[in-house]
């Protein structure tokens, strides 16, 4: 298994360096257009923007940050599902997912229909993401039940609830919206919010596992705009789009808005 990245203090100087990009997966630097994108540039280069989210979202200064973490399934067979980003502090766990260009959500019914695409069965892969969350819901959890809930929001929210329950700390599951989104059929924030209830409200609306939706407008700058028009999904673009982010601000970022389920 993958360990996670690496881990840095919310307080600057915040070095997310050329070799550190190059630890992550290569498709994370595949496309202007990738939400990590706009998230480790607001991270790098965003100053009072990330700490003035980070204090919205009432992080600690002690709070650390980890990439690519992944979620160990509780049974042997199964799929590791890695949240863009894990913030630690000693009573919380937040899962930070960002989302700029991505459309809806498979859903849970549609990710069981699909013939198996792993060796990972994925009914069992789904009973274990609920028996992360069950330890903090306030009704029975039915696998049934779930077949419109958002597929990644379900392991977000169980990878949130399994390190949680290691740890001894509270989950909770942040989706970060980048708007707006260059790309049309892109996941609209009032879509995700509505995601994020439904699945509240399966779990029993538990008070002691917190999720909101943020919106952060953002604007391109002079540097994204020289590489916006880099080809998509290819292993030459990673190199360039490394180099703008570390480089330089891509964007401008303006105040967010909390929607707390």
């Amino acid at each position: 298994m993958r360990t996670p990245i690496t881990s840095f203090q919310t307080e600057p100087p915040v070095l997310l360096d050329e070799a550190f990009c190059r630890r992550l997966e290569a498709k994370t630097f595949d496309s202007p257009f990738r939400s990590m994108v706009p998230l480790l540039n607001l991270i790098r280069h965003g100053g009072q923007s990330w700490l003035d989210l980070l204090a919205m979202l009432g992080e600690p200064a002690d709070t650390s940050i980890h990439f690519e973490y992944p979620l160990p399934l509780p049974r042997p067979i199964g799929i590791t599902a890695r949240t863009d980003a894990v913030l630690l502090s000693p009573a919380r766990v937040l899962v930070l997912e960002a989302k700029w260009t991505e459309p809806d959500d498979e859903t849970v019914a549609e990710y069981l229909a699909q013939t198996r695409r792993t060796r990972a069965d994925p009914e069992e892969t789904v009973r274990g993401w609920l028996s992360s969350l069950r330890p903090f819901a306030r009704r029975t959890l039915k696998l049934g039940d779930f077949g419109g809930v958002g597929c990644q929001t379900l392991h977000r929210a169980a990878s949130a609830g399994a390190v949680a329950k290691a740890r001894g700390a509270q989950p909770a599951l942040i989706h970060l919206h980048f708007h707006p989104s260059p790309l049309t059929g892109a996941q609209t924030t009032r879509s995700d919010v509505g995601d994020l209830q439904h699945l509240v409200d399966l779990l029993g609306w538990p008070p002691d596992f917190s999720m909101a939706v943020v919106e952060l407008p953002l604007r391109e700058t002079t540097a994204f705009r020289a590489i916006r028009g880099l080809k998509r999904g290819t292993p030459r673009t990673v190199g360039p789009v490394i180099a703008a982010l570390t480089a330089g601000p891509l964007f401008e970022f303006g105040l967010p808005s909390v929607c707390r389920i």
